[in-house]
């Protein structure tokens, strides 16, 4: 690959190098509080995935997750970045469990922020789907994405937008304007949302295909794997990330209390606290 893969980097010098990839939607910035938490006992390299790029690849061209996880392979050889600790958020867990799955001690230590898995069943449905072109009418997150605004009159119009839905309730007002500020940019007097439908909807769409591979072969890993899930998931059928530990028991669960998907925004603190928490320096 001849492009230098875009990250942002939080550290100071400590010498524990560490992998982040973000979830669907939110760059590394959408993060920061969180990530300058941990720079403070680690140097985080937080990659941005393909859609945040100026590449050339049609997001319609998309077929399962395989071209993020050679991405992220990528990036590791740049980076140096072999025998690191891997945290990865919702489809950036995914990635890191695709990986480890493929290469096993690759990272040292694994940290999955609620992994947007299926069930072995559900996998199989969404496949059947994707391989009929149904999968658009089904899927609910592409349900919710088709409709989304992409164009706003200035940021405060966007702020008072999402600072009244429900997904971000549990977001302070702060962190909440940076997550917006990773994802728009400004032209013409107007504010728009970088993401475009398309690519979004595209890891959607394919984001089940490898369900299947990771339940069949989880047993593979044996680095240690510490999930941080909501005390309550629910983020459409993708909630099964806590019952990983049922096919490898080196995995260790934990929870955080009155939060969403959105965990690492909502609670950055305690995000972070439990993962420097499980780290041996």
């Amino acid at each position: 690959m001849d492009i230098k893969i875009p990250y942002e980097f939080f550290g100071t010098g400590n010498p524990e190098k560490s992998l982040f990839l973000h979830g669907n939607g939110f760059p590394p910035k959408a993060y920061q509080t969180f990530l300058k938490i941990l720079e403070q006992k680690l140097s985080v390299y937080a990659m941005y995935q393909r859609p945040f790029w100026s590449n050339e690849v049609s997001p319609h061209s998309i077929c399962g997750w395989e071209i993020f996880k050679n991405d992220t392979l990528e990036f590791i050889n740049q980076n140096n970045l072999q025998n690191s600790n891997a945290i990865g958020h919702s489809m950036g867990a995914i990635l890191i469990l695709m990986i480890e799955i493929d290469s096993p001690g690759t990272f040292k230590n694994i940290f999955l922020l609620d992994p947007v898995i299926t069930s072995k069943f559900k996998s199989k449905l969404y496949k059947i789907l994707f391989n009929l072109n149904l999968i658009d009418r089904f899927h609910p997150m592409i349900q919710r994405t088709k409709n989304k605004k992409m164009i706003y009159s200035s940021f405060e119009a966007i702020y008072k937008n999402y600072r009244s839905k429900k997904i971000f309730s549990k977001i302070n007002d702060e962190d909440l304007k940076k997550y917006i500020e990773s994802i728009v940019y400004e032209k013409d007097g107007k504010t728009i949302i970088k993401l475009s439908r398309e690519w979004e909807n595209s890891i959607y769409r394919s984001g089940s295909l490898n369900d299947s591979i990771i339940w069949n072969n989880i047993n593979k890993i044996k680095s240690p794997v510490y999930i941080i899930t909501p005390k309550d998931g629910d983020f459409g059928h993708f909630n099964y990330g806590s019952h990983l530990k049922k096919k490898n028991s080196n995995f260790i669960n934990y929870s955080i209390n009155n939060s969403s998907h959105l965990f690492p925004l909502e609670y950055p603190q305690k995000t972070s606290e439990l993962i420097i928490s499980n780290i041996r320096f």
